[in-house]
């Protein structure tokens, strides 16, 4: 059989309707999607939501969207339109306010941005990528000279690093954490060794 059969066809592109619509759908129900877990917000509550999207989606579209197809499509949408409003605020602080900028938003992206906090598109002000590792001398933007961790000193055996990790996330034990959590102490392990 010839494999071009077997392969999976491609859905087409979104069009600008179900980008409108699925902003539409989303945005008044954006805080419940979001929200915590409790006795009224529950997974099948949140299922109910995003099946209601769906249905308004398809609604007004020529092909037939799944939820995960949903889900990835905001998720995606979000993602983009963050990026795009933080480069028009980067432009904007430019000395002189910048060029004017030739960014312009769409009827979609609009309810999107109204969904993303300022937060969500700047960060946090002074805050630290935790995911950059920290140095013994580190000067933030406000000035502030960061700590080195027990686990950055010289020095320090593996084994010492992976008890001081695992100590920060894990609840204390009493025999110890590698012989409690053996496949996340391997985890960890792998980590240090990166």
């Amino acid at each position: 059989m010839d494999e071009s059969m077997n392969a999976k066809k491609r859905k087409p592109n979104w069009s600008e309707r179900e980008l409108d619509i699925l902003a539409e759908s989303v945005l008044p129900r954006n805080k419940l999607l979001k929200a915590k877990f409790s006795n009224f917000v529950t997974t099948d509550r949140k299922q109910e939501l995003w099946k209601e999207i769906e249905d308004e989606v398809n609604a007004v579209s020529y092909v037939n969207r799944s939820v995960e197809e949903i889900k990835k499509k905001w998720a995606d949408i979000q993602s983009l339109t963050k990026k795009k409003e933080s480069e028009r605020r980067r432009l904007m602080k430019e000395t002189g306010g910048g060029p004017h900028s030739d960014i312009y938003f769409k009827s979609w992206e609009k309810l999107v941005l109204e969904s993303l906090s300022d937060v969500a598109i700047e960060g946090i002000s002074g805050g630290v990528d935790t995911a950059e590792p920290v140095k013994d001398t580190s000067t933030l933007s406000q000035g502030a000279v960061v700590p080195v961790t027990e686990a950055d000193r010289p020095g320090t055996s593996k084994q010492e690093k992976l008890y001081i990790v695992m100590s920060r996330y894990l609840p204390p034990a009493q025999t110890g954490y590698t012989e409690i959590y053996p496949e996340l102490a391997k985890q960890f392990i792998l980590v240090l060794k990166a």
